[in-house]
C-alpha cells in the first residue's frame, strides 16, 4: 500500500513539470521544378609566343652552303650563264609590323659566255665572284595541319658593288642579267625558307598538351568539401599572327564548357583528340568565363553543420540547440528545414530566394522568412521564437562569398595547366575580375547557377 502511494506521488510529481512544447508544422510542397540550366561556351586565351632568335636559328641551320648551282652554258633557254649561290654569313631575322624580315649575305659565282673568237665562236671569261644582300620579306600563318606557314618573297637585291666581267679587254656590267636571275629563280631560295619554317614549327605538340590539361579537375576550395573546378574543351581558334618586339604571338583561344564537382578525387577521363583548328577566330578579350555550379544538396546540408550543429542559442530566457539542418526546394524558391531542441523541439522552416550579390560576389538567400504554416504553428505555441536570433543564424550560415575564388579563377586555370604535364611557362597578369549571375534555379537534388567572369587578364605562354 505504502509502495502505490509513493508511486502515485512520483507520477504527479513528474506531471506538474512544464512539458517540452513540441512543434509539428506541416512540411511545405516544393515548387515544381523548372529545366536544368543549360550551360554556355567559354573562350580562354592561350596566346602562344615564340622567340624570332629560334626561328633564325633554325632557318640558319637548314639553309647550309650552296643555295643554288647551275654549271651548264645550256639551260634556262640557253642563257650560257654559269652561276653558283652560297650563303656566306649568317641569315639575320628581324620582326616588325607582323611581317618577317630577312637579311641573306650570299656570295655569287658567275662565269658568263659571249660571242668571239673562241671555241664554237664563244669568248668565256674566268669567273668572278661577288657579294649580295637579299632583303626578303614573309608574311606568317598557323595553318590547319598545325604547323607554322610562310609565304617569303624576295623584295630587294643590294650589291656590295656591281658585278662587272672583263672579256677580253672590255669590262661588262651584267648586275641586270644577275638581277633579273634572282628575281626569276628567288622562288627557289624562298621555298627553303619556307620548307625550313613549316618543317621545324609544329604548335600542335603543345596545345594537345594545355588541351589535355585543361581537362584535369582543378581544386578550387576545400574549407569543408573538396570543390572542382572541371573543363569539357571543343574547340580551338587561332587569330592573325602578330609581332610583339622580336616575338611572335599565336593567338589561341579554346572554348569549353565549364562545371562544378565534388568530393576528395573526382573521377574524370581526358579527350586526347584534338578537334579542327578553327582559323581566323578572334579571341575574346581579357578572360570571359561561364561555369554551372551544380551544388548538390547534401553539399550544402554539409556545410550548414558544420556551423550550425549542435549551436546553443539564448532567446529570452528559452534555452535551444541546433541539431540539424537540411534544404530542399524547387523551382525559384529554397525551404531549410531546421531540427531544435530544448525549450522546444521539433522541426521550423524557413524559405527564400537563392540570389547573387554582384557587389559583393557572394551568394545569400533573399526574402528569408519563416515558412507560412511554421509561422502559424509558432506563433501559437511560442511566439519568442519569431525572434530575429535564430533566422540571423540560419541566414548568415547561408550566405557564401565567391570573391575570393572568382579572383584566383585566371590563376588557378592556367597554374593547373603550367603544373601539367605541357611544362610550359605563363606570364599572367589579372586586373579586377567581376561576377556576375545569369540565371539560379532548386531543383530535387541541387542548386544550380549560371556564372559569368569576366576581367582584365593578359596571358602569355612563354615558351613553344
Amino acid at each position: 500500500m505504502n509502495k502505490l502511494i509513493v508511486s502515485i506521488a512520483i507520477i504527479l510529481m513528474v506531471l506538474s513539470f512544464p512539458a517540452c512544447q513540441q512543434l509539428k508544422p506541416e512540411r511545405p510542397e516544393a515548387e515544381t521544378s523548372l529545366p536544368p540550366l543549360q550551360n554556355e561556351l567559354s573562350r580562354i586565351n592561350f596566346p602562344v609566343s615564340y622567340e624570332v632568335k629560334r626561328l633564325e636559328d633554325l632557318i640558319n641551320k637548314k639553309l647550309k652552303g650552296t643555295v643554288h648551282e647551275d654549271l651548264s652554258y645550256d639551260n634556262n633557254g640557253g642563257d650560257n650563264l654559269k652561276l653558283v649561290v652560297k650563303r656566306v654569313g649568317r641569315i639575320q631575322l628581324t620582326a616588325k609590323n607582323n611581317v618577317l624580315k630577312y637579311n641573306l649575305p650570299l656570295n655569287v659565282w658567275l662565269q658568263k659566255k659571249v660571242l668571239g673568237k673562241g671555241k664554237d665562236g664563244y669568248n668565256e671569261n674566268k669567273g668572278m665572284d661577288f657579294t649580295v644582300n637579299l632583303f626578303l620579306e614573309s608574311s606568317v600563318a598557323l595553318g590547319r595541319s598545325w604547323k607554322l606557314y610562310t609565304e617569303t618573297k624576295l623584295k630587294k637585291v643590294v650589291w656590295e658593288k656591281d658585278p662587272q666581267l672583263r672579256i677580253s679587254f672590255i669590262k661588262v656590267n651584267i648586275r641586270g642579267i644577275v638581277d633579273n636571275f634572282l628575281q626569276k629563280n628567288s622562288g627557289l631560295l624562298t621555298k627553303q625558307i619556307d620548307q625550313a619554317v613549316g618543317n621545324g614549327v609544329n604548335v600542335k605538340k603543345s596545345i594537345q598538351k594545355v588541351w589535355v590539361d585543361i581537362q584535369k579537375p582543378i581544386l578550387i576550395n576545400k574549407k569543408v568539401h573538396k570543390v572542382w573546378l572541371k573543363a569539357d574543351p571543343k574547340e580551338i581558334g587561332i587569330g592573325n599572327i602578330k609581332t610583339k618586339g622580336e616575338t611572335l604571338v599565336i593567338p589561341l583561344s579554346i572554348s569549353a564548357f565549364f562545371t562544378t564537382m565534388y568530393g576528395n578525387s573526382p573521377k574524370w577521363k581526358a579527350n586526347k583528340k584534338l578537334p579542327s583548328l578553327k582559323l581566323n577566330s578572334i579571341p575574346p578579350a581579357g578572360f570571359n568565363m561561364v561555369v554551372l555550379a551544380k551544388i548538390p544538396h547534401s553539399e550544402i546540408n554539409l556545410l550548414l553543420a558544420s556551423q550550425l550543429k549542435g549551436k546553443e542559442l539564448l532567446i529570452e530566457d528559452n534555452e535551444l540547440i541546433i541539431n540539424r539542418v537540411e534544404v530542399f526546394g524547387g523551382g525559384k524558391k529554397l525551404f531549410v528545414r531546421v531540427s531544435i531542441k530544448g525549450d522546444v523541439s521539433g522541426d521550423i522552416y524557413f524559405q527564400g530566394t537563392p540570389t547573387f550579390d554582384a557587389k559583393e560576389t557572394a551568394f545569400f538567400v533573399d526574402s528569408f522568412e519563416f515558412e507560412v504554416k511554421t509561422q502559424e504553428a509558432v506563433l501559437s505555441m511560442a511566439d519568442w521564437l519569431m525572434h530575429d536570433t535564430l533566422k540571423k543564424q540560419i541566414k548568415e550560415a547561408l550566405y557564401i562569398s565567391l570573391e575570393e575564388e572568382v579572383k584566383m579563377l585566371p590563376e588557378l586555370i592556367y597554374n593547373g595547366i603550367e603544373k601539367g604535364k605541357s611544362g610550359k611557362k605563363f606570364s599572367l597578369v589579372v586586373d579586377k575580375m567581376d561576377a556576375t549571375v545569369k540565371d539560379i534555379i532548386v531543383t530535387e537534388g541541387d542548386i544550380q547557377v549560371l556564372l559569368f567572369a569576366n576581367g582584365k587578364a593578359n596571358l602569355e605562354l612563354e615558351d613553344l
